[in-house]
């Protein structure tokens, strides 16, 4: 290894090391309940600095006599993909607190304006991916490769497992942010103490009373739950209820999401796969069904116990 490249992988290394806190600082600052003008422009600039530094390494990174330098696509592709998510994260965290019955409390003044750059940013972040992706050749490698004969089968698999994934995503994300529960504050969960009220799960009084985002009385945490019965599932979809009613509506696409996932992995697996993946495969699916049928048959014997 040349002593210029040792210079280069030392310098994106520090550059990466001072993003992380960057970013952390970034992020605190803009979603902290009284929020500083100084502080969040101070940790945008480091962290604008220290992404300008690693794509710099990167753009004039030396490799070895021969190969080819990184692809400008690679370089748009890093800041940017970080960018969108966490512009992601900011729009999540915004309607999130918004769906609380005392979320506002622990959101900034100027929340909603955050949420409308976000979105903006996350936007445009995914423009600039797929222009980069584009740059590189991507799509049109990978149209080209379902477009062949014996590559259609896996493509098409590979498809509905990823329109399934997402479906099912939106429905998740549907589910957190339409349905809360009551709760109190020495009810709620670690995830919402860590980051709602701004304490670890293991924090003490004292640690709570500094904090800078309290939560007191009883609150609406963003999540839910559903619970339905298969009869009931059925009756909704012979019906048109699910088309009508939001929860069924959210239970549904998380029904398909994970049919359409799962199927598709397997269905992919199953025509890539080796001899001894699709006798695993196969052997999975077999002990799926089997025991979905006798999970059903146990609850028509409890409905008729009970009747």
């Amino acid at each position: 290894m040349s002593g210029s490249l040792v210079v280069f992988l030392v310098a994106l290394t520090l550059s990466s090391l001072v993003m992380v806190p960057a970013m952390v600082g970034f992020s605190g600052a803009l979603v902290a309940v009284q929020p500083s003008r100084t502080a969040r422009w101070s940790w945008w600039w480091l962290y604008s600095a220290s992404w300008t530094a690693i794509v710099s390494v990167m753009a004039f990174l030396p490799l070895d006599p021969g190969e080819a330098v990184v692809p400008r696509g690679v370089l748009v592709m890093a800041p940017a993909g970080w960018g969108t998510f966490n512009a992601f994260w900011l729009r999540a965290w915004v309607a999130i607190g918004r769906a609380t019955e005392s979320g506002h409390r622990n959101l900034p003044p100027d929340a909603d304006l955050l949420a409308r750059r976000a979105a903006a940013v996350f936007q445009g972040g995914l423009a600039i991916l797929l222009l980069a992706l584009w740059d590189l050749g991507a799509p049109q490698r990978l149209v080209a490769t379902m477009l062949q004969p014996n590559h259609r089968g896996p493509a098409i698999a590979i498809a509905v497992g990823v329109v399934g994934f997402a479906l099912f995503m939106t429905g998740a994300v549907r589910l957190a942010l339409g349905v809360g529960r009551p709760t109190k504050r020495q009810d709620t969960t670690p995830f919402h103490r860590a980051t709602g009220v701004g304490i670890l799960p293991w924090a003490g009084p004292a640690l709570y009373r500094t904090s800078k985002s309290k939560l007191f009385g009883s609150a609406r945490i963003a999540g839910g739950q559903m619970e339905f019965t298969v009869d009931e599932m059925r009756d909704a979809w012979r019906t048109g209820r699910w088309r009508r009613d939001p929860e069924f509506l959210t239970a549904f696409m998380m029904l398909f999401g994970v049919a359409g996932a799962v199927g598709g992995g397997l269905a992919s697996g199953l025509i890539l796969g080796s001899t001894s993946t699709r006798v695993v495969l196969g052997g999975m699916i077999a002990y799926a069904v089997v025991m979905a049928g006798l999970g059903r048959r146990r609850g028509k014997k409890a409905q008729r116990r009970d009747a």
